[in-house]
Formats: structure tokens, C-alpha cells, sequence
């Protein structure tokens, strides 16, 4: 069946006529494995976006009850990749990664292993962590590129190329955020040379034209930006992925106005906007969009549109403040009241009673919008700060730890500490660490050092060369780390008061701990707990 669906595009429901023949016999044998592959080819040919999502259960479903960790891995891979591509949704797409990632540990399957780390790279990328995710995408890229080397039949060919590809435009992406021009111009250029002339990889060319168009556009080459971004939305347009679409539409729309045909780049920029309307998405860079519409029908005295294109604003600001409220962004809100005052008076034929409303109308308008901007600031504070933290902890489920690392150098230190106390007081302190001794209440330095059979003098030394602090912070970070842990992966803990979180994490005191779990997260420990419990969805 496979060679038969190699001739169907994604989305393409005439592929069913050989999908659900092989659903029925699989069906009727029972081979549940079966069931699983032909539900995952029906979630990648139905159009219907409910419909993937219902396809994408099923191939759980079924997948559970072979109890065999890749395929369950591949299914749960499989829903995430429609919440991200379909549904931009991706608090819920990371949650179906994370777990896709959870059946993977014990994996040996490689390719599906970094199947996994690539989508998890895109998430960090939408969310603003660029640097984090070229992690992912450097790592994804080699080993795909690693793999085209080698001698696999066409199908695997085809799948690792198609992962080095898209592992490269990421990277293009997240390079060009950090505005590393030079490293985004040189991977796209190897983006390029390989899809040139290659008509089972036109959709993956056209994603490193898009990013071509968008650099000729910043180095001022608008003729060749126009080109490629034309050329690039042919290809992405008949996939219907909306989202870089609008990115599209967006630049072309700039750089029409550069060239002075305002009328052509208000089209694009309503194009924008249209799809914001249709799909309730839009990405963050986006939102200039919106004042670029502003001020055009300003200028044009067009107050019915401006006001429009304004509200628009806002509804767009409180989307992107639910969507990527990871990201520290300062979303153009100028509306001053001097400005809408001066707009006011501008006005004519109109009665003293008019004037008098539009102008209460302003002033109540710049009172409600400052305080609706007081009051997004503040929780966009505490949100970017439970966010951060947030990757911190995922972070930790990867690296499999949040504390210290087990020290594989060490720096210079005293004089008077030999090479071989050093040593072995740096593997009891990894020890101490791994088995969460840290965790006994009224632990003292000279007690530490009773314990390690060594002089307190000699542990201080080597506490504050080796971990970067004194005493008290090591013990203290390891304490708040633990604990922030425990009640990231463990609902019991969010339940706790905040003199039991203390006292289970050896601290005791509810006024250092508070202070402590502040100082080191970088969040009160009431906001963190309420985040939390929100995200799960506990009352």
C-alpha cells in the first residue's frame, strides 16, 4: 500500500480508495499494528482538520493496546504534529511530544528518536528559545545528513532527506531571529543546491525561498525579495500552511510600500488579516501588520477603518498574549491621547454634542486601554516568568538533571587540598546531591564535613571553587530545585502549604524559603503554584 500512497499529496482523500480496503482487512484479522499504520496514513490524507484529530486518537488508541513503545511513540508523535501544523496550537502539541518522548527512553529507534527532538526544537523556537533549539535542529541535521550517506532503500532515503531539510530551514529560522545574517545566508544556500532540480522536495525549496526573500528584503534587494517570496507561496499555499503564508503576505506587503505602491501592500496586509479572521492565529512579528493598516486609513481620513483596524489590534495582542506568552514582547500600543485628541479636532461638520462625545469617548478609551495594558504587563511578567522556569524543568526531563552535574574537571584550587582529596570529596558531594541528603533538616558545613571525614575548612574551599558559591546558596539551590521539581511533575505537592513545602525540603523556615524560591526561580512560589494548577486544570 505504502507505493501506492506515494502518488497522493498530503490531504488528498483520494488516497482512501487503497486506506480503507487495508483498514477493513486489518480490521478483520485483528492485526493491530495494521490498524495503527493505516489509521496514521488516514490522519496524513484526510483534509477535514477535526478529522486528522479523530484519525490521530484512533492511531493511539490502537497503538496502546499493541504495547509496543515505538508505535505508541509514533502516535502520539503523529497528534502533536496535527495540533502544531493544523491547529497551531502548541501548548497542546508539546504536550503530545513530551509524551511521545516518554515512551522513547528505552528506545533504539534512532530516526523516530530524532523525529521527536526536531519537533520539540520547533516548539522551543515559536516560544523565542532560539538558542535552546538550535541545539535540537544542529543535532537533528547531522544525524539526517549522517544517515543520506549511508546505503537505505528509497523510502529511508527519501525520509532522511527530508529531515536534514527541514532541520536546516529551522535552523534558518532561529539563526535569523538572533539576526545572524551571514549563517542564515549560508544555510539557505546549501537549502537551495540541495533541492535544486529535485521535484520530490518543491514544498522544502520553497521554505528556503521564503527565508531568501525575507533576507533580500533586510539587505534592500526588493526586486529579488519579490521573486522569491512569489515563487515561494505557489508551493506553501497549496499545502494551506497558513501560518508562513502570513509571513509571506506580510513582506510582500512591506516591501510594496517601499516601493511606493501603498494600494498593492494594503492588499497584502489585509491578506494578513483575513487569515487571522479565518483561523484565530497570528504570529508576534506580525503585529505591525496592523499599524501599518492603521495609518494608511488615518492618512486616507478613513476613521470607520481606522477604528476597525485598531480594535483588530487589541483582539490580535490578546491572542498572541495566550498563544506566546513565552516571548517578552512589546507590542505597539501608541495611541496616545494627544494624538486621538488631535485626530478628534480634525473632524469637521460635526455638532458641539459630537465633539463632546468623541472626546469622552477618547479619554475613557486611553483610561480603559492603560489600564488593560497595566494589567496584561502584569501577568505577562509572572507568565514569562513561570514559562521560563517551565523550559528549565523541561530541560531537566531531558538532561535528566536539574541540579549540578556530576564534575567531570575540576579548577585550580588551594594549594593545600592534594589532587586525590579533591577527588574524592567531589564524588561524595555528587553522591550527597544524587541521593537528596541535602534534604535533612538544620544540615550545617561541619556537619557535611563529620560525614565526609574531612576538615570543614577543606569542603568550604572546594564547595565555593568548585560549585560557585558558599555553603548556604549550594544547599539552598538544591533545595529550591528539588522541591520546584516536585511540584512541577507532582500534583500531590501543589496541594501543600507553603510551611509544608519548606519543611519538606529541609528549609524550615516559610520566610527563607519564600525568599530562596523567588531569589533562584525568579517567580513567587503563589504565582508558580497557580500557574500550575491552572495548566492541569486543578481548582
Amino acid at each position: 500500500m505504502e507505493n501506492k500512497l506515494n502518488n497522493f499529496q498530503k490531504n488528498d482523500e483520494k488516497a482512501f480508495v487503497y486506506i480503507s480496503p487495508y483498514l477493513n482487512r486489518a480490521k478483520k484479522e485483528n492485526n493491530l499494528t495494521k490498524m495503527a499504520t493505516g489509521y496514521r496514513n488516514a490522519l496524513f490524507f484526510v483534509a477535514a482538520p477535526q478529522n486528522k484529530l479523530r484519525y490521530a486518537d484512533s492511531t493511539i488508541y490502537t497503538a496502546l493496546k499493541t504495547n509496543d513503545p515505538d508505535l505508541i511513540a509514533i502516535a502520539y508523535l503523529g497528534k502533536g504534529i496535527v495540533y502544531y501544523s493544523t491547529f497551531r496550537n502548541y501548548k497542546a502539541a508539546l504536550k503530545e511530544y513530551q509524551t511521545a518522548n516518554q515512551y522513547l527512553k528505552n528506545s533504539k529507534d534512532e530516526y523516530l528518536k530524532h523525529k521527536v527532538l526536531y519537533q520539540l526544537g520547533v516548539i522551543k523556537s515559536y516560544l523565542g528559545y532560539n538558542t535552546d533549539a538550535i541545539e535540537n535542529f544542529n543535532r537533528c541535521a547531522s544525524y539526517f545528513k549522517q544517515q543520506i550517506e549511508n546505503d537505505f532503500n528509497p523510502n529511508a532515503l527519501f525520509n532522511n532527506k527530508k529531515g536534514y531539510l527541514n532541520s536546516l530551514h529551522q535552523l534558518a529560522i532561529c539563526y535569523a531571529s538572533l539576526e545572524r545574517k551571514t549563517k542564515v545566508d549560508s544555510i539557505i544556500n546549501i537549502g537551495l543546491f540541495v533541492t535544486h532540480q529535485q521535484n520530490d522536495f518543491l514544498l522544502e525549496r520553497a521554505y528556503f525561498k521564503k527565508c531568501k526573500g525575507i533576507l533580500e528584503f533586510q539587505n534592500e534587494n526588493f526586486t529579488t525579495a519579490q521573486m522569491d517570496l512569489g515563487e515561494a507561496m505557489k508551493e506553501i499555499s497549496k499545502v494551506d500552511d497558513f501560518a508562513w503564508l502570513s509571513v509571506i503576505y506580510f513582506y510582500m506587503g512591506k516591501n510594496q510600500l517601499i516601493q511606493k505602491n501603498e494600494k498593492k501592500a494594503i492588499s497584502y496586509f489585509k491578506k494578513v488579516d483575513s487569515i487571522y479572521q479565518e483561523r484565530n492565529f497570528i504570529l508576534p512579528e506580525l503585529v505591525q501588520n496592523y499599524r501599518f493598516l492603521i495609518d494608511y486609513f488615518k492618512n486616507n481620513n478613513d476613521k470607520a477603518e481606522q477604528i476597525h483596524y485598531l480594535e483588530e489590534l487589541i483582539k490580535v495582542d490578546q491572542r498572541i498574549n495566550k498563544d506566546f506568552h513565552f516571548l517578552s514582547l512589546k507590542v505597539n500600543k501608541d495611541f496616545d491621547r494627544k494624538s486621538l485628541i488631535d485626530e478628534k479636532n480634525k473632524l469637521e461638520n460635526k455638532s458641539k454634542f459630537n465633539q463632546y462625545v468623541g472626546v469622552t469617548f477618547i479619554i475613557l478609551f486611553v483610561i480603559l486601554l492603560s489600564l488593560y495594558i497595566r494589567h496584561i504587563r502584569n501577568q505577562k511578567d509572572i507568565q514569562r516568568a513561570y514559562d521560563e522556569l517551565q523550559v528549565k524543568l523541561l530541560n531537566f526531563e531531558q538532561d535528566t538533571s536539574l541540579n549540578n552535574q556530576p564534575t567531570k574537571s575540576t579548577k585550580n584550587v588551594r594549594s593545600s587540598i592534594s589532587p586525590d582529596l579533591l577527588k574524592e570529596i567531589l564524588l561524595k558531594l555528587d553522591n550527597f546531591e544524587a541521593n537528596n541528603e541535602y534534604l535533612h533538616k538544620n544540615l550545617t558545613l561541619a556537619k557535611l564535613a563529620v560525614k565526609f571525614k574531612t576538615n570543614h575548612h577543606y569542603l568550604s574551599t572546594i564547595i565555593n571553587e568548585q560549585k560557585g558559591k558558599n555553603f548556604n546558596q549550594y544547599i539552598s539551590e538544591l533545595r529550591i530545585n528539588y522541591i520546584t521539581q516536585q511540584l512541577y511533575s507532582n500534583k500531590k505537592f501543589l496541594s501543600y502549604s507553603t510551611q509544608a513545602l519548606a519543611d519538606t525540603c529541609g528549609m524550615g523556615s516559610r520566610n527563607s524559603f519564600t525568599s530562596y524560591f523567588y531569589e533562584y526561580n525568579g517567580i513567587k512560589i503563589v504565582d508558580f503554584v497557580r500557574k500550575r494548577k491552572e495548566e492541569l486544570g486543578i481548582k
